[in-house]
């Protein structure tokens, strides 16, 4: 994506408006600008692209195969991938029933699209963690 934002500063898809967390963010003070992404739901600064699911829609997708698309998506698009699995899985796996699979699925996430993984309970808790992701400074962390 190479765009460069200063911290604070969230790029936020317009099909994530409905989600939830831009009311969030936007009561954490976050600076969001509505954009069409490509790929991902979000930008942060330190060129971190991330992919916001909902368990359900996590199940679904891996699925149908979306799940690895999408990956393989925001991986090539970024140097930070990163995906969030938000609301309770445990939930979402009961209709599933192949906890396995979805293991495997996260663990294939991690370490062959080298994806990081968050798991938030809610949009709440989501815009905390965006907001927290945002605020840090990409040049200090940076090796």
């Amino acid at each position: 994506m190479s765009i460069r934002l200063r911290p604070g500063v969230v790029v936020m898809d317009k099909r994530e408006e409905k989600s939830g967390v831009l009311k969030h963010l936007l009561e954490l003070g976050v600076s969001v600008r509505l954009e069409f992404l490509e790929v991902g739901d979000y930008l942060l600064p330190g060129d971190i692209l991330v992919e916001r699911k909902t368990a359900r829609d996590f199940i679904s997708s891996l699925l149908d195969g979306r799940l690895f698309e999408q990956a393989s998506g925001i991986a090539s698009a970024s140097r930070n991938p990163t995906m969030i699995v938000e609301g309770d899985l445990e939930e979402a796996l009961e209709s599933f029933g192949r906890v396995k699979a979805l293991w495997g699925a996260l663990a294939s996430l991690g370490y062959d699209f080298r994806i990081t993984l968050f798991y938030t309970p809610s949009p709440r808790e989501t815009a905390e963690l965006l907001s927290a992701i945002s605020e840090r400074s990409p040049e200090k962390s940076e090796v």
